[in-house]
């Protein structure tokens, strides 16, 4: 081989490999509103295909889909979150009990030497339960060794629940400007490859260094598994968290939208999930003497919540097509995602699962032993050729 021709393309190698390694640092920054953005129409591209070929303007159509998109994800985001900041700060305003303002151009009464009641929540509440007040009075003898006691602890936990919603207001400010930032970011980028996505694609079919065959599998099984991402585990998440702040809220507990955000978080969990919620719940009212709304609950969290997670989940990710993915390896690539990525990490984590097992099916497929055995059997049993 000539020198000339191999220096030359080692030349090209080492630019190719700076410009890939530049054009990473400049997206960087950016990628997580990308990879949501390329999520999106991994959902919507069938409805954005029917509706350019009803109107015959693709432009419009891509136009059109983005709009939606945003009213459907900003109206239920705003709802929800405001009310469960609200509900969150309420929460916190409990662990500190204020004493009722004086009334005006009263003086300020001196204060009793020994009250004749009290008329703090927290002690109200055990006088009315008396058995849980014994079963409070063992935990608090134990707790002392550790000088603290149930209330302390119940405290600093409501405390700790509300200081994400009371932190300061530049912070907040910083945070939504950030948040909105990436949002309309997402929005244009949706746009774009809704428009020119399979142009997109085709260049990255004639780019990657592999069979075209190949390329289109890897990117079909990254698409199934986006699909499934979002419809079977962020539908299913929400069904559960809906259908739990639901009950909750028919039994009487206070701050249902928290408690079903919690349990929308929590389902996706392999083990327990939204029955580390409601299952203290239901187990409080059957020992204080309600089990009504205990039975009701235990009869729905088993019945109901438990059904959404065993079959709805499942079910839908057939469905889209993530068949090839073991259902455990695809809750570690959820929880693990959502540790390294943060919530995006419910997207981030089974994609990079996928993308890892389509590429070793690729070379299993080419340079396994059953595929080099395979090639060696067909070369041994062609004829052989006529001099």
């Amino acid at each position: 081989m000539d020198r000339r021709a191999v220096y030359l393309g080692l030349l090209l190698f080492a630019a190719t490999v700076l410009t890939v390694w530049a054009l990473a640092l400049i997206l960087w920054p950016f990628l997580v509103p990308i990879a949501w953005a390329t999520c999106l129409v991994t959902v919507t591209g069938g409805m954005y295909r029917r509706l350019a070929s009803w109107s015959r303007r693709p432009r419009l159509s891509a136009a059109v889909l983005t709009v939606g998109v945003a009213l459907g994800v900003i109206v239920p985001l705003a709802v929800v979150g405001t009310a469960i900041a609200q509900q969150a700060l309420a929460l916190s305003a409990r662990a500190t009990p204020k004493a009722p303002p004086p009334s005006p151009g009263t003086p300020p009464a001196a204060p009793p030497a020994a009250p004749a009641a009290s008329t703090d929540r927290w002690d109200q509440f055990f006088a009315d339960h008396p058995d849980l007040d014994e079963w409070r009075q063992r935990v608090d003898d134990r707790l002392r060794a550790f000088d603290t006691d149930l209330r302390a602890l119940a405290d600093a936990a409501l405390g700790q629940l509300g200081q994400p919603f009371a932190r300061g207001a530049v912070n907040v400010l910083q945070g939504v400007f950030s948040l909105a930032f990436g949002f309309l970011l997402m929005l244009a980028t949706y746009y774009v490859l809704l428009r020119d996505g399979d142009a997109i694609r085709q260049i990255v079919v004639d780019v990657v260094p592999m069979k075209e065959g190949d390329t289109k599998a890897i990117l079909e099984t990254l698409r199934s598994t986006a699909y499934a991402a979002i419809v079977g585990g962020l539908l299913t998440s929400l069904a559960q968290g809906t259908l739990g702040g639901v009950a909750l809220w028919a039994t009487g507990v206070s701050a249902p939208v928290l408690w079903g955000f919690v349990m929308a978080v929590l389902s996706l969990l392999p083990v327990g999930g939204t029955a580390f919620v409601w299952a203290p719940v239901a187990v409080y009212f059957l020992t204080t003497g309600d089990p009504v709304r205990g039975w009701f609950l235990v009869a729905f969290g088993v019945g109901v919540l438990s059904t959404c997670d065993n079959i709805l989940r499942p079910w839908l990710m057939r469905r889209a097509g993530a068949t090839g993915i073991h259902p455990l390896l695809l809750f570690f690539a959820v929880i693990s995602g959502i540790g390294v990525f943060g919530p995006s990490g419910i997207v981030f984590g089974p994609l990079l699962v996928a993308f890892v097992l389509a590429a070793l099916r690729v070379y299993r497929d080419h340079f396994g032993r059953r595929a080099v055995a395979a090639r060696a059997a067909a070369a041994a049993a062609e004829p052989p050729v006529a001099p």
